[in-house]
């Protein structure tokens, strides 16, 4: 057994300001109550001194592979101009490597892609060089790399699939590099709190690396997989992927899972690829990277087999596609709820779409710090009203349409504190508010990354609370979020405790 004490309690009175203890048993929480009901217990016992004790966080899209494989990559982030860049890559090139990557690019380094394409080429003419974008969805492949990796594009910048496929052909870190980055990166998380995770999109070409991996990781946290519906074809083999893995023969808190599948259905409104109703500024609507007849496949393929669905949409459009194929499966008897299917970034969800989706029980992920991170961006594409109705959390609760949070971790760090600031104020890289009316409370927040991501993972219950039964896995934090003023949210120091 063990005793938190002298603390508030998330769920426990938001106002509270301390004086209640939780005890565990058995990695459970037995029971909540005033301090001084446990005055004598004989275990061991933390005084909490006041700071606030909510569930651990989790975190309901991210991909922590890619986190580790960032670790391995050149850090472009504070670059402010393709000179910098080319510096950067030019410290890695100095030693010797299958292939220099670099992450984190952004277009704003350079007046032309086509150009800071051509300047790559020719300035690393010898040197295998790959460089992403920020959001994953683009990126450089120099001359060098593509020619002496068998990647068929004569194309100086690659967007959405054709990037992807490209780099599925470069050659991986290796396993003992990508492993000690995998260790650093599930530290990371734990420190921040954060004890379930999600790797979110795995193709046949990773499968392997992937179980090896976590395998070899024995993992604390609980990192639930989304395969692809297009890729496992087989019902035999497919079923035996699902039962063989759903808990790995560990805890059902931790290790390696695999959750449903995934499917991407547009790309990303920053690269003007997020699959739009109404065109860009300057023209086009994005791309619609999966055509209806594949979206309907995937849907059929997860009702037959009693799967859950995840569906990264960005653009209205996709979005309409996603909820379009949902709604002629349940018309044929499907129970979506059930399955609790998952918009992923819904970043311009429609009132009608939300309202439709809703009807349905699906659910959605927002991406909140997206709107802080790449808010002139949004601007210079959308318009600022469009811009200002992205991500819109607020019309999403009153449509009734169960919300959660994420930071799509690599594209921005694991910190689900900055998440539920960025949802609750909405400001701009100016600090301007983006969108006022979509502005939520610090309690709607919280449940994103408490209840509600417990509930888009079959784990009511067992997660998201701090009540008897739940497991006993805590964030505590340095100050209450509910009583603090909104703008020290993402100044809270955040710690994680078991028992």
């Amino acid at each position: 057994m063990r005793l938190f004490y002298n603390c508030p309690v998330y769920k426990y009175g938001y106002g509270n300001e301390g004086g209640l203890a939780v005890l565990c048993k058995d990695g459970i929480i037995a029971s909540i109550g005033k301090t001084e009901d446990y005055d004598g217990i004989d275990c061991p016992s933390t005084d909490l001194r006041g700071s606030f004790l909510a569930p651990a966080f989790i975190e309901s899209h991210c991909h922590f592979l890619g986190c580790a494989d960032k670790r391995l990559s050149v850090d472009l982030s504070g670059s402010t101009d393709l000179e910098e860049v080319k510096k950067r890559i030019l410290r890695a090139a100095a030693a010797p490597v299958k292939i220099v990557r670099a992450v984190n690019f952004e277009n704003n380094m350079c007046e032309s892609l086509d150009e800071a394409a051509l300047e790559i080429d020719r300035d690393f003419s010898d040197v295998p060089v790959m460089v992403a974008n920020t959001s994953g969805h683009g990126g450089f492949i120099n001359k060098y790399a593509r020619k002496k990796y068998g990647v068929e594009s004569n194309k100086t910048y690659l967007v959405e699939k054709e990037f992807t496929d490209a780099q599925s052909k470069l050659p991986m870190p290796l396993f003992e590099d990508l492993l000690c980055a995998a260790r650093k990166t599930e530290k990371d998380f734990l420190s921040r709190a954060i004890t379930t995770v999600q790797e979110g999109y795995i193709e046949r070409s990773t499968m392997n690396i992937c179980l090896k991996l976590y395998d070899a990781l024995d993992t604390s946290l609980d990192i639930i997989g989304y395969i692809s519906p297009f890729d496992f074809d087989d019902p035999e083999e497919n079923e035996k992927i699902f039962s063989g893995y759903l808990c790995r023969g560990r805890k059902r808190e931790s290790g390696f899972r695999i959750g449903g599948y995934k499917i991407i259905i547009d790309g990303s409104p920053q690269m003007r690829t997020a699959y739009m109703s109404r065109d860009y500024a300057g023209g086009g609507r994005g791309i619609l990277s999966l055509s209806p007849e594949k979206i309907d496949f995937a849907v059929r393929r997860a009702v037959s087999e009693g799967r859950q669905l995840l569906a990264h949409c960005n653009g209205d459009a996709a979005a309409d596609e996603f909820i379009s194929s949902a709604e002629r499966a349940a018309a044929k008897g499907a129970d979506i709820s059930a399955l609790r299917f998952v918009i992923i970034h819904g970043f311009m969800l429609t009132a009608e779409l939300m309202e439709r989706a809703s009807r349905l029980g699906m659910m959605v992920s927002f991406f909140p710090e997206h709107i802080e991170r790449f808010s002139d961006v949004h601007i210079a594409n959308l318009g600022i009203e469009r811009a200002g109705s992205m991500a819109p959390a607020a019309t999403a609760i009153k449509k009734g349409l169960r919300c959660t949070f994420h930071t799509d971790a690599p594209v921005t760090p694991p910190d689900l504190m900055r998440a539920v600031f960025c949802a609750c104020a909405r400001l701009g890289k100016n600090n301007s508010v983006i969108g006022a009316d979509e502005r939520i409370s610090v309690e709607e927040a919280f449940a994103g990354i408490c209840e509600n991501a417990a509930f888009q993972y079959f784990q009511e219950g067992l997660k998201g609370t701090v009540s008897p039964g739940a497991l006993s896995r805590f964030a505590v934090l340095d100050r209450n979020p509910f009583t603090c003023s909104q703008s020290e949210i993402p100044d809270i120091k955040v710690s994680y405790a078991d028992a």
